[in-house]
């Protein structure tokens, strides 16, 4: 059994329900290192996971930092971030898209099947993702991103820059960053011509963030992000509590 290049191009990793109220745009599905044949099966489904049920959720990196984006966003605070985590995340408050199809444990690893199957090197198969991935996940999901209230960039910046840009709604004219002290954007706020936010990007992979950083970010957010964000958090809170309920 074998794929095709244009196989693991069409593949799109998404968790939650489409067209929630905050979208998160990531890199990749944190993979394991598993056999030729799970790679295909992966690639063979539909890369659709709603969990859609109320327990205990084991995610990683990604997963912690839209839990304590949400929970300071929702509260203002950290401290239900765990329990968001764990019980809450993409029930049908947030959906996430990744960037990029194949799901690796890091960004270095290339495991030879990877070639077999697409037929593409490691350094062809990131410049094919960054040609043929924005229009492919526009045209799946475009309609979902601008329904949804508030978009986040997490990673992989200027590739989701490069999704973006098909749609009016998520034109920039100014943006404004706060960088570490080392160089590497922490965050940015991107805002239309009128003043409104188009789109907000965080450092997820940026050495040293804090809590603190996700808290002021979160407030930044919400100061931001305007009525129509507002009018959405009393639900969002709402699904929360339901979902940590026995």
């Amino acid at each position: 059994m074998k794929a095709e290049s244009s196989d693991v191009m069409n593949f799109i990793r998404r968790d939650g329900r489409a067209g929630a109220p905050v979208a998160f745009l990531t890199i990749e599905d944190g993979g394991e290192n598993g056999s030729e044949e799970e790679f295909l099966k992966y690639i063979g489904g539909t890369g659709v996971w709603e969990p859609g049920v109320k327990r205990r959720i084991e995610l990683g990196r990604p997963g912690d930092c839209i839990s304590k984006i949400m929970s300071g966003l929702l509260f203002g605070s950290l401290e239900n971030s765990a329990n968001y985590r764990d019980y809450t995340i993409y029930l049908s408050n947030e959906w996430n898209l990744k960037f990029y199809p194949i799901g690796r444990p890091g960004q270095h690893d290339w495991q030879d099947y990877y070639s077999t199957v697409s037929g593409l090197t490691k350094s062809e198969y990131a410049s094919e993702c960054q040609k043929l991935r924005p229009t492919l996940i526009w045209n799946r999901y475009g309609d979902f991103l601008e329904q949804s209230e508030l978009v986040v960039i997490l990673a992989s910046r200027p590739e989701w820059l490069s999704v973006l840009k098909h749609s009016e709604k998520f034109q920039y004219e100014v943006y404004h960053v706060e960088k570490q002290p080392n160089g590497p954007w922490k965050w940015a706020f991107f805002f239309k011509s009128d003043g409104i936010l188009a789109f907000a990007y965080f450092g997820m992979f940026v050495r040293g963030v804090s809590n603190r950083d996700y808290l002021e970010f979160a407030e930044l957010l919400r100061k931001y992000s305007g009525n129509a964000l507002a009018d959405q958090i009393p639900n969002m809170v709402g699904e929360f509590k339901r979902s940590i309920v026995p």
